[in-house]
């Protein structure tokens, strides 16, 4: 995998201004919007190399450790809003940031060494559906 020609500025701002449960109360319906988000960012189902088997990432918890899979991956709208606000407040952000940009610089940072993705690492003690 490698960088995409598609150009990105701005695409998570145009996600969340085009969302149309923008203020949804449990935050966890989808649109057909932040749906559509798979056209930016295709599932690793779709890769030259076939499907990949799904494992669960683990979290501790107070009762020992837990197995999260998939299904639980999810972030609400206002969870992506406030850790683009957080990256936009960097000094390394420019409005020319690509998702490729946004990953290397930010979510691997955020995640190296804690053994699970950032939807986990936001929502440990209460992974959120897809």
């Amino acid at each position: 995998g490698g960088r995409s020609d598609y150009d990105n500025e701005n695409v998570f701002d145009d996600l969340a201004e085009s969302c149309s449960l923008e203020g949804s109360p449990s935050g966890s319906e989808t649109c057909d919007t932040c749906e559509s988000a798979d056209e930016i960012v295709p599932s690793r189902s779709k890769s030259a190399a076939g499907p990949k088997s799904a494992r669960p990432q683990r979290v501790q918890t107070q009762h020992g450790w837990d197995d999260v899979w998939p299904e639980r991956w999810g972030v609400t709208l206002e969870q992506v809003k406030s850790f683009v606000a957080e990256c936009q407040e960097s000094d390394g952000w420019t409005k020319k940031m690509s998702m490729y940009d946004l990953v290397e610089q930010y979510v691997k940072p955020k995640t190296a060494g804690t053994g699970v993705g950032l939807a986990l690492l936001m929502n440990q003690d209460q992974p959120q559906e897809v």
